[in-house]
């Protein structure tokens, strides 16, 4: 498979797994078939309520940043 001219059996990983791992394992991370199920069950959007999310996230966030 091809991305920008690159395969992807040239792109070499950028660490270790099993340190990853074992890095979680010891911050109390558990990583399992339902870390990244979603809640979602598939409705419309309110986009009323997600710009209200995202504007008072962006209130917490300095000009600096």
């Amino acid at each position: 498979v091809q991305r920008n001219g690159e395969s992807f059996d040239s792109v070499r990983p950028m660490g270790d797994w099993q340190q990853l791992a074992a890095t979680h394992e010891r911050a109390g991370i558990h990583v399992d078939a339902r870390t990244a199920a979603t809640r979602w069950y598939g409705g419309s959007i309110d986009y009323g309520i997600a710009m209200d999310v995202l504007m008072s996230l962006r209130r917490g966030v300095s000009a600096e940043t």
